[in-house]
Formats: structure tokens, sequence, C-alpha cells
């Protein structure tokens, strides 16, 4: 996670070798994601604007996707 004019982001990085890893980013997953940025809120009594990112890699490229929905 990191801070970006006052956005905090969290990160999934998802890898494959033999194909795009964005197809990796399922509505199921994204949900996980969401409950555990909102126990994290929870558990630190923490309170601002949020978004989740994917870092997408493979053996050619890395790539960034900013504010992934589904």
């Amino acid at each position: 996670m990191a801070f970006k004019e006052d956005v905090l982001t969290f990160f999934e990085v998802k890898y494959s070798k033999k194909y795009n890893p964005v197809y990796r980013i399922t509505e199921s997953k994204v949900s996980k994601i969401i409950k555990t940025v909102d126990y994290f809120f929870m558990k630190f009594n923490y309170d601002c604007e949020y978004q989740i990112s994917a870092v997408l890699v493979t053996p050619e490229k890395i790539e960034k996707i900013e504010n992934i929905t589904i």
C-alpha cells in the first residue's frame, strides 16, 4: 500500500508466464480485497479515501492498472 495525493492505494500483484495476468483478477478476488481493506480500516481506526490498483507481471513487462473495479 502507498499514499499518492492523499489517497491510500492497495496493490494486487498478479504474475503469469503464459497469458495476460489481468484475467486472474476476478469479481470474487476484488470482493475479497475490499473485505480486507474494510478490516484494515476497522482494525486501525483509519478513515481516508482509497483505491485498489493492480500490478501485472509477465516475463516481458510490468504494467500497473489504477483503480480496478469489476
